[in-house]
């Protein structure tokens, strides 16, 4: 039993302070920053895999939100297809109102400033433009239509094409381009 005994207290360290040499040190040093490194890889480990599951938690979450806000989107789709039909729609009418001209105020307007002996053979409204072809009784009458049609506060424009004067009957025969405001 003696030699059993012996056996259980072997001390295979050298007998000089081995702890306290260079490579002593060196070894008790690794030994405890190796021990203190595997603590906190573990410990970095057990924290990504606890974090897994709160990240997987909040995707879930997330990805259950925009399904429901998709199906929100998806349900009102024909609904925002009337609505933009609707809207071009009333685009075209808005777009009529406030480019069209009235056209029974303009030839209205147009019959008051006409002076006495002046007749228009034919009148074409297109848009905001009116093309007048006529002829005047005189040179006189023609003059007093080109000053009414230059005071005239709602035309922007006015540009003649033609107007020849008759000296057999002393008329003016004239046409004319007029672009209202």
């Amino acid at each position: 039993m003696a030699a059993q005994h012996g056996l259980s207290h072997i001390n295979l360290l050298p007998k000089d302070s081995f702890e306290f040499s260079g490579l002593g040190k060196i070894l008790k040093w690794t030994t405890s920053v190796g021990r203190v490194l595997v603590v906190m890889t573990e410990f970095v480990v057990i924290l990504a895999f606890a974090s897994r599951f709160y990240f997987d938690k909040k995707l879930n979450d997330m990805s259950e939100t925009i399904d429901g806000k998709l199906a929100i989107i998806q349900n009102y789709s024909d609904t925002e297809t009337q609505v933009r039909d609707i809207l071009a729609r009333q685009q075209a009418i808005n777009n009529y109102l406030t480019n069209r001209i009235n056209i029974a105020a303009k030839f209205t307007e147009l019959g008051g400033i006409i002076p006495p002996g002046v007749t228009l053979d034919s009148m074409d409204l297109t848009g905001k433009n009116l093309s007048i072809r006529g002829s005047a009784g005189s040179e006189a009458s023609y003059a007093q239509l080109l000053l009414a049609l230059k005071s005239n506060g709602n035309l922007s424009k006015i540009s003649l094409d033609n107007s020849s004067y008759d000296q057999t009957t002393g008329t003016v025969k004239f046409s004319a381009q007029i672009t209202y405001k």
